[in-house]
C-alpha cells in the first residue's frame, strides 16, 4: 500500500509516492497516453490517491 499525491500541470503531472515503510519517491510524467499507462501500471489495488483539484487543473 502507498499514498500517492498527484500534482497536475498543463502538459505533465508529478506524483509523490509514500510507501508504508516511509520511503518517498517523486516521479514526473507527461500528459501522454504512454505515460498515463505507465503510471496506472505502477499502482497496486490498495493504493490511496489524492489529486489536486483547482481551477487550473481542467
Amino acid at each position: 500500500m502507498a499514498f500517492i499525491g498527484v500534482d497536475l500541470h498543463t502538459n505533465s503531472f508529478t506524483i509523490c509516492r509514500l510507501e508504508e515503510n516511509g520511503r518517498e519517491e517523486f516521479s514526473p510524467y507527461q500528459l501522454a497516453a504512454c505515460d498515463l499507462e505507465q503510471f496506472c501500471g505502477s499502482l497496486d489495488v490498495d493504493d490511496e490517491i489524492a489529486v489536486e483539484a483547482t481551477g487550473n487543473s481542467a
